[in-house]
């Protein structure tokens, strides 16, 4: 294995050295591989924890009202959440807050 022509330019090491820079680079690859699926589990369990607070707060009340600091999700996630119980949602940028008004003729999830 001592030639290995890549991309245009010659490898002239030895086996060790070869496996050894490829030990380097996968060793790379794992660690970039690692970080990302950490970042994303963190990201997804904080959107989830968002999400159950959101719902939380949306328990039957007629209006209720929630600061945009409460509640980092995303505005289309937001209006699901929030129609999914039964609420239509306004959000109002002058308050800086979302308006929910529950909507009587549609009982959310937990009437039976």
């Amino acid at each position: 294995m001592g030639d290995l022509t890549l991309a245009g330019s010659k490898f002239n090491g030895s086996d060790a050295e070869y496996f050894g820079t490829l030990a380097v680079v996968g060793g790379i690859v794992l660690v970039v591989l690692a970080v990302v699926l950490v970042v994303k589990r963190r990201l997804e369990k904080n959107r989830r924890t968002a999400v159950q607070q959101l719902t939380r707060q949306l328990d039957g009340r007629p209006i209720v009202y929630v600061p945009y600091a409460d509640c980092p999700l995303p505005v289309p996630q937001v209006s699901s959440t929030a129609h999914a119980r039964g609420y239509a949602m306004t959000p109002n940028p002058t308050a800086l807050r979302y308006e929910f008004a529950y909507v009587a003729g549609r009982p959310g999830p937990w009437a039976i």
